[in-house]
């Protein structure tokens, strides 16, 4: 019986082309949307599963309330406290992005920006195995490292790495204990060198590691197995009146994440890298849902509409003895013949475009063949789909009556309002996603196209190595690369716009008690006295830096307290109580030890106005600039001439070689940073523009065969109507009027729904694109779904508007 089954499905396939292909194209659309985002999700949802029990082990974060920093890493001195104090924290760890770093093996000379430093138990916390070298051991020497098999490669090709020499920044002699294999791509931390932590007090100074304010350094613990993390999460506001006093806890806070959470819910200010987000997650997996369903309304859609070509097949087998029960499974036997040939040439679709579909969204993504469960997998999509989009048809034709049927007097093509409806949804939500797309481009060209506060173009971006003497490199630099007539300026900071700045530290306002509780946490950034010529910033009161202040002397054990100047933006003003001219002028205190007993005594010496230093995401923070420190990042900006910039960068390098012979030339442009910010929206505009386009393809399929059916279904009618005088131009407006109203409906429930969404969408943003800048795109969405149906109906209902009248009055 199964064999009879499927033979009549497929001579029902055969013998209805047109509607067998709307079908098999419309279901493989969405199946290979499906496909692609379930890679996608299953991608995104593995991050950080793969290490030693990841249930049980949390991140420690920090947060500045006064500032609204909210920090992903923390100060080296908290977890040793924290293991101290917590007999319930089983084992905790720490490592430090160490940023780009200089590396010299034997001869050659290497630029690195993945090596971090980190406990010496962090490769057993996380069980991380060693291809050579013991991982209980590997890290407890401060001139050991560890290096993954991508490391070991590229430092030292074929060759077995173990036992070789490697200087670092110039200073320090490393020897290679470990080999590990790379590190995952699906995890939060990346790095291919790792290095011991009792290394810092040689690289950045002895009291590195006791520091508060050096919040750079991930922390994770591990809880006991089923221990709930908030009831430490309780008790570390006394943590922190013990160690930092008693007005701490109204100041900062500490808050535990755990691991598997910090890629897709974590958007705290110094992550390690660019994290996912789960709301992306969860409106791709429902657009790729939604495409499916449209594909499925097709389905229910033309099988309905076409129940009178199969009502007297019905009919027939009913009087002869076929049951309901045989009918439904008939029926929807050919849904799921229909729906595996769909999915077939769906996996050819993801075939074809899962490589460049993963190159864009930069994840390696592939269709797991060789894994049996995928062939499982497959076949219950093969089911599921073919039972949703087939148990509709399959219980309605099931239920004619034979007698009704053979006498010609049931009702041909279903229920009508149905099929408006699936229209009217498969419209609305293709709306939608158009206007979806239209929202998320207006705001990341608002984003790129706002008024920031400061010029950005033809900056290049370079960084002096920590290895060499600031001062001694920048300023012969700065005097050989401003001689260039291609380049107008240089100057020095320890951070570029775009960047997001995490830096800060405590200031006191001279009109208040001077006292460690009211210091307030301010972010700070240092520059040379000519950085706000540079980039062209606004003073509402005040001056900028002279050049006599672009140096001071900071405190030491030999004196305590020094005197320096500072500017601060308006938001900065606001946070003290003053406007920007009574700013300028006032004596504000920066403290320098934890115990404030040691501080410089800055004069306010101009007020700027706030700029968007980093993203739209991010409010504007409360700001203080002043001079550039040693140890702090040294950021060269590099203005350049417009027009060709060729001559300019090369006499930067050729500069850059002869100052720094023994560093890798690197630059950027600041325009390539800005870009990298607002990435991620570029992404989603893409991609919802892509499932819009699907959508709206796969629904014009179906109208495209519903157009074509109610034609065929009025052939007779068209005849009459020309007979009586009616133009080509009368019959199409005829036959379109209907789905006209059905998109006109699909507009207004698409409207507010999309409304609601991207309203939603754009809390994600501090700054927002104006309501007028995108609003005009419903009735343009609304428009272009229109002009869609029109031409879909138009084709068929010209071509019938056209046809002899004699012809369709002997139709039937």
């Amino acid at each position: 019986m199964l064999a009879n089954y499927f033979k009549i499905a497929w001579r029902n396939v055969v013998s209805n082309p047109l509607f067998s292909a709307i079908n098999i194209v419309g279901l493989a659309i969405g199946l290979a949307c499906c496909i692609i985002i379930t890679l996608f999700v299953r991608y995104e949802t593995s991050f950080d599963q793969h290490w030693k029990s990841p249930d049980d082990v949390y991140r420690v974060t920090r947060d500045f309330y006064g500032n609204n920093l909210r920090l992903a890493a923390i100060a080296p001195p908290i977890a040793p406290l924290l293991g101290e104090d917590f007999e319930e924290i089983e084992e905790i760890t720490r490592i430090m992005p160490s940023g780009n770093l200089p590396i010299d093996v034997g001869d050659r000379q290497f630029r690195e920006t993945e090596l971090a430093i980190a406990d010496g138990n962090f490769l057993t916390f996380f069980g991380i195995e060693l291809i050579e070298g013991d991982p209980a051991t590997a890290l407890d020497n401060p001139s050991s490292i560890v290096l993954t098999e991508a490391a070991a490669q590229r430092y030292f090709g074929n060759e077995n790495p173990i036992g070789k020499q490697m200087l670092l920044s110039g200073q320090t002699t490393m020897t290679v204990v470990g080999l590990m294999a790379d590190l995952p791509a699906n995890t939060h931390m990346h790095f291919e060198l790792l290095i011991s932590i009792q290394v810092v007090p040689t690289m950045l100074g002895p009291t590195e590691l006791q520091s508060w304010g050096r919040n750079i350094y991930f922390t994770y613990l591990r809880l006991p197995p089923g221990y709930d993390p908030a009831a430490l999460e309780s008790r570390f506001p006394d943590f922190l009146t013990k160690h930092q006093g008693e007005d701490a806890p109204s100041q900062l806070g500490l808050n535990l994440q755990k691991i598997t959470d910090i890629h897709l819910r974590s958007q705290r200010d110094g992550e390690w890298t660019d994290n996912g987000n789960i709301t992306s997650v969860y409106t791709f997996s429902a657009v790729a849902l939604v495409v499916l369903l449209i594909a499925c309304i097709n389905f229910m859609n033309l099988t309905t509409a076409r129940s009178t070509k199969r009502a007297r097949e019905v009919g027939i087998r009913k009087v002869v003895g076929a049951t309901r029960q045989q009918l439904i499974v008939q029926f929807l036997g050919e849904s799921v013949l229909l729906t595996a040939l769909a999915m077939l040439l769906a996996l050819a679709l993801v075939e074809i475009t899962l490589p460049a579909f993963a190159a864009f969204l930069e994840v390696p993504l592939v269709l797991p063949f060789s894994d049996p469960r995928l062939s499982l997998q497959l076949l219950a999509g093969v089911a599921l789909v073919g039972i949703v989009a087939g148990s509709y048809p399959a219980f309605y034709l099931s239920q004619f009556r034979p007698a009704e049927v053979l006498k010609g007097g049931t009702a041909a093509g279903g229920s009508a309002l149905l099929r408006k409806l699936l229209v009217v949804f498969q419209f609305a939500t293709s709306i939608a996603l158009l206007i979806a797309t239209g929202v998320v481009v207006a705001q990341t060209h608002y984003a790129r196209n706002i008024e920031l506060g400061y010029e950005r173009s033809h900056n290049l971006i370079s960084q002096i190595p920590f290895s060499s003497d600031i001062w001694t490199t920048y300023e012969p630099m700065k005097a050989e690369l401003e001689a260039h007539p291609d380049i107008e300026s240089v100057v020095l900071s320890s951070r570029v716009p775009g960047m997001t700045n995490v830096d800060g530290s405590g200031f006191i306002a001279e009109e208040v008690q001077f006292t460690r509780e009211n210091s307030m946490g301010i972010s700070d950034i240092m520059v040379d006295y000519q950085w706000f010529d540079h980039y062209e910033i606004r003073f509402l009161a005040g001056r900028p830096f002279r050049e006599n202040e672009r140096r001071i002397e900071y405190p030491s054990d030999e004196k305590l307290i020094t005197k320096g100047a500072m500017v601060m933006n308006e938001s900065a003003a606001r946070r003290f109580g003053w406007s920007p001219s009574e700013a300028v002028g006032k004596i504000v205190f920066e403290l320098t030890s934890d115990d404030g007993s040691s501080y410089i005594e800055r004069e306010v010496v101009g007020v700027i106005e706030d700029i968007h230093f980093s993203s739209l995401h991010d409010q504007i923070k409360a700001t203080i600039f002043v001079e550039q420190h040693p140890r702090r990042r040294r950021m060269l900006s590099i203005k350049i001439a417009p027009g060709d910039p060729g001559a300019a960068i090369s006499h930067f390098e050729t500069v850059w070689k002869k100052i720094l012979p023994d560093e890798p030339v690197h630059w950027e442009f600041l325009d390539d940073r800005f870009d990298a910010l607002y990435r991620n929206e570029e992404r989603q505009a893409q991609m919802f523009a892509t499932f819009a386009a699907f959508a709206i393809f796969v629904a014009t399929l179906g109208l495209f065969g519903l157009a074509s059916f109610t034609t065929e279904r009025r052939t007779k009618e068209i005849g009459v109507r020309k007979v009586m005088g009616a133009s080509v131009t009368d019959i199409v407006l005829l036959l379109t009027a209907d789905f006209t109203r059905l998109v006109l409906l699909a507009n207004l429930i698409a409207w507010p729904v999309a409304f609601y969404f991207m309203r939603s969408w754009l809390t994600g943003f501090a700054y927002q694109a104006p309501f007028a800048s995108w609003a005009w795109l419903f009735l343009a969405s609304g428009i272009a779904a229109l002009v869609v149906a029109w031409l879909t109906i138009a084709v068929q209902a010209s071509g019938a508007a056209r046809a002899r009248p004699v012809l369709a009055l002997r139709y039937e």
